[in-house]
């Protein structure tokens, strides 16, 4: 692999420095940008769980979008819910509760995927 046709750069997230190509868009590599698309998959499972919700119904409650033949929505487009998911978003208690930690992506990952 030639340096000069693919540089390198430095993963914010990880600090290792790897090919560009390796890279998903700016600032993290591709493992780095997976683990943290997992990790976002596995709150929405588990805020949709805990307010007996799909995820779908937790994506359309986050999306902003004005119609005002939606009785849900508020005139900012807002989904009555908005808070409530939020807070779960936000809150430590959804996000420490998991026994799917970094150790358990990082081994899955090592498992299941080819190396980047």
């Amino acid at each position: 692999m030639n340096t000069e046709e693919d540089p390198l750069r430095k993963c914010d997230k990880c600090k290792i420095t790897k090919p560009k190509s390796l890279f998903y868009k700016y600032k993290y590599c591709k493992r780095c940008h997976l683990k943290n698309y997992i990790k976002q998959h596995i709150l929405m499972a588990r805020i949709a769980n805990h307010l007996n919700l799909s995820i779908d119904e937790i994506n359309n409650i986050m999306e902003n979008k004005i119609d005002i033949n939606d009785s849900t929505r508020n005139l900012i487009g807002e989904h009555e819910r908005y808070d409530e998911v939020i807070m779960y978003f936000t809150g430590h208690n959804m996000r420490d509760g998991t026994i799917i930690t970094d150790n358990v992506i990082e081994n899955f990952l090592d498992e299941n995927v080819v190396s980047f």
